[in-house]
C-alpha cells in the first residue's frame, strides 16, 4: 500500500513539474489590433454577398427549365418558378414529357378556338392525363382572350405558373406558354 501511495505522489509530482515546463516552449500569442474597415469596403463586401445569393436562388419570375439528365436520355429534370419565387423541381421520364407535350398542344388548340368562352365571367377548362399526374394545364377564356396556367407537382411542392395570355384573333403567339411548348418539343 505504501508503494502505491508513493507511486501516486511521484506521478503527481512529475506531472506538476512537466506541465509548467511544457508551457515554457510556447510563444505567447500576440494580439493585433482590429483593422478599421471603411464604409465603402463594407458596402462592396455586402454587394458581393448579395450577388452570390442571386446566383444560388432560383429565378424570381415565371420561368420554366427542362433538360435531359446526363447519362440517362430517358430522364429529364424540370424546374418551374412562379412570379413570387416559389419553385418545384423533379425528374420526369420521357414518357411523361411526351404526355405533357400532348396536353400543351391540346390546350393551345383549345385556346385558339371560340369554344367555351365566358362573356360575363371567365370560363376555365382543365387539361391533364392520369399517366402524367405531375402536369396540369388550365385555359381561362374571357372575351377575346385566352390565358394559360401550368401546374407542376413535384414530390414536395406544387407550383402554378401564369404562362401568359393570347388574343384569339392574333396570328402570332406571344405568351410564355408557347416558349415552354417549344422547349418541351426541342428537348426530346
Amino acid at each position: 500500500m505504501k508503494s502505491k501511495s508513493i507511486a501516486i505522489i511521484l506521478v503527481l509530482a512529475v506531472s506538476g513539474f512537466a506541465s509548467p515546463a511544457a508551457s515554457f516552449g510556447q510563444k505567447p500569442i500576440k494580439k493585433t489590433p482590429a483593422k478599421k474597415v471603411s464604409p465603402e469596403r463594407i458596402e462592396e463586401r455586402n454587394r458581393s454577398i448579395e450577388e452570390r445569393l442571386k446566383i444560388t436562388r432560383p429565378p424570381s419570375t415565371n420561368n420554366f427549365f427542362i433538360a435531359p439528365i446526363e447519362g440517362n436520355p430517358d430522364l429529364f429534370t424540370i424546374l418551374i418558378t412562379d412570379a413570387e419565387g416559389h419553385h418545384a423541381s423533379n425528374m420526369v421520364p420521357l414518357k411523361e414529357v411526351l404526355i405533357f407535350e400532348a396536353i400543351m398542344k391540346a390546350a393551345k388548340d383549345f385556346a385558339r378556338n371560340e369554344e367555351a368562352v365566358g362573356t360575363d365571367k371567365p370560363v376555365t377548362t382543365r387539361f391533364f392525363d392520369k399517366q402524367a399526374p405531375a402536369f396540369t394545364v388550365d385555359v381561362m377564356k374571357h372575351g377575346s382572350e385566352s390565358r394559360f396556367f401550368i401546374t407542376f407537382k413535384s414530390l414536395t411542392d406544387t407550383v402554378t405558373l401564369d404562362a401568359g395570355a393570347i388574343k384569339r384573333s392574333d396570328k402570332e403567339a406571344t405568351a410564355i406558354f408557347h416558349d415552354i411548348l417549344y422547349r418541351v418539343q426541342a428537348v426530346k
